[in-house]
Parts: C-alpha cells; structure tokens; sequence
C-alpha cells in the first residue's frame, strides 16, 4: 500500500442539522426566468463553507486529484420515527440530496471540483446533527491507485 506520508488526507466534522441540496427555484421577473437556490441551502452552502475553512490549515490548497470520500450524516432522532425507522433515519430527506449537498459547498474549499470525485461511501445516522467527512487523494498514490484500478495487479491480493 501507499507510504502515509504520500496520501492527501482531509477529515472534517460539521455541527448543526445536516441539510440536503434543494432543486433549484425558478422565478419570472419581467418575462424572464430566473433560477436560485433556496434560502435554506444557500445558508447551509455558506456555514459549512465557513466551518471547512476555519478546520482546514492556513494555506492550504483545494485537492486536484481523483478523491475517494467517506461521509456520516448525523440526524436527531424524532420522537416518533417512521415505522422501520427505529434504528435507522429511512425518511426522507434522501441521502444522495445530502451528498450533493456538501459536494457542492466545498467546491473550491476542499477540492477543486466534485467531478474529482470518484467514490462516495456515505450513510446517514441517529446522533448529535452534524457531518463527519474523510477526503483521500488517491491519485497522490499511484501504487493505490493502480491497485484500485487494475484487479489483475500482482500485488492486489497482498
């Protein structure tokens, strides 16, 4: 596996309810269609911004590489959950809104770019509201990422 000292590491915690990315809103202004995003969303976009840069090291650089993250997303439980939802937060808002959530809000915070993202282990949880991310820059790795890629590598099994 990869030297330590060669992986781009970032891990992040977020306090507050976790939000999910709202589709965006259209309004007509004098004939024209005008989009934007919810007051909700833009405010979350901007703490969690706020809270990434107040985490991250003086100077640091957003990552430019492939990027594997790992993502909780931590929820209060309600008094009365959904049926089958007791151990587990089953309603909505969905998970993928709250991933491109927190992928849209550190573009050019974190990485430079969500497309870099190519691996997303994600879930959703019961706890004190907050975000836990991990951010690895697999391509600062390129035995990693050889392994990752290529099943037929010798050293894949090792």
């Amino acid at each position: 596996m990869a030297d330590i000292e060669d992986l781009k590491w970032v891990h992040l915690e977020f306090r507050g309810e976790p939000v999910a990315k709202a589709a965006m809103q259209n309004v007509m202004v004098r004939g024209m269609v005008h989009k934007f995003l919810p007051k909700k969303t833009k405010d979350f976009f901007a703490d969690i911004r706020a809270q990434a840069c107040q985490q991250l090291e003086k100077g640091f650089v957003p990552m430019r590489g492939a990027l594997r993250i790992s993502v909780v997303f931590r929820r209060q439980k309600p008094k009365k959950p959904k049926k089958g939802g007791e151990l587990f937060p089953i309603s909505r808002p969905d998970l993928s809104n709250y991933i491109k959530g927190i992928e849209d809000a550190l573009n050019t915070i974190v990485w430079e770019d969500d497309a870099q993202i190519f691996e997303i282990l994600a879930r959703k949880e019961y706890g004190t509201p907050g975000i836990g991310l991990d951010v690895y820059e697999v391509s600062s790795c390129k035995k990693e990422l050889e392994l990752y890629m290529c099943p037929s590598h010798p050293d894949r099994n090792r």
